[in-house]
């Protein structure tokens, strides 16, 4: 599922989460590029930019925006 192509990812991630996953938002992280609040809920509409800041951070995901 991390063959670096954002198409398998999403479908890996539409079957496993039983919802619809957008392909750009996937994209936009591979790309590593700012995270917005309504990427984040995009993808996850449970969890925040606060929720997600520290894990951001610990990983190098160093483009963060709020």
């Amino acid at each position: 599922m991390l063959d670096g192509m954002p198409e398998t990812y999403r479908k890996f991630a539409v079957e496993y989460y039983e919802r619809d996953i957008p392909l750009s938002a996937i994209e936009r992280i591979y790309k590593h590029q700012p995270l917005t609040d309504e990427i984040i809920a995009s993808l996850n509409p449970d969890v925040s930019f606060a929720d997600l800041k520290a894990d951001m951070e610990n990983i190098g995901y160093s483009r963060i925006a709020g």
